[in-house]
């Protein structure tokens, strides 16, 4: 099985309601909720997860 190369733009790395929710509540308050994508294994490493991923 060949894992699908991920896009930081697309809509697989995306969830563009939440998106669109970050972008007005940041407007309004300055502050928002975001996810991280986790590049490497020291990056992953604090969140128990794969590199390659995003934390929740």
């Amino acid at each position: 099985m060949v894992k699908a190369e991920l896009r930081h733009f697309g809509a697989e790395a995306n969830l563009f309601p939440e998106l669109e929710n970050l972008f007005k509540t940041y407007g309004e308050t300055g502050a928002g909720k975001h996810r991280k994508y986790l590049h490497n294994e020291e990056e992953a490493a604090p969140y128990n997860q794969e590199p390659g991923t995003f934390i929740d």
